[in-house]
């Protein structure tokens, strides 16, 4: 028999993560992961070490696991093709002065300097207003 071939194991009650990976032909590693994320129902015994897990606990996470059909996800998302309808594409470029930033040139600097003083002038003139 081939490394790679697994041969399900027979149906029982309670199962261990070696017989539970065995009898959904999957991999000892899928399990433990799917038990540290607390997506199977599970329990341990024996100072904590041994896991188990019940059969119904595994089909259900088994059918948590299956995608939803085509017809599915168009009744889910029928009205979702309308969401967007009315509105316009994004831009490429937008209208107006050039970005600054990144600045490639000193130029670029002092004109992105002379735009920051200006609006701190602007936000001090608003934040104290002055009486005449």
């Amino acid at each position: 028999m081939n490394k790679c071939q697994v041969i399900p194991g027979p149906k029982q009650e309670f199962y261990s993560i070696e017989a539970a990976a065995a009898y959904l032909t999957i991999g000892k590693t899928t399990i433990y992961k799917a038990v540290q994320k607390r997506q199977i129902k599970h329990f341990r015994y024996g100072k904590g070490k041994s896991i188990r897990i019940k059969h119904e606990d595994l089909m259900k996470w088994v059918e948590e696991q299956a995608k939803p059909t085509l017809a599915e996800v168009e009744a889910k998302n029928y009205n979702r093709k309308n969401k967007f309808k009315g509105r316009q594409p994004i831009r490429k470029q937008k209208r107006g002065r050039p970005p600054l930033w990144p600045p490639r040139t000193i130029d670029d600097y002092r004109k992105l300097a002379k735009r920051i003083e200006k609006k701190m002038l602007k936000e001090e003139a608003i934040a104290t207003p002055t009486n005449s």
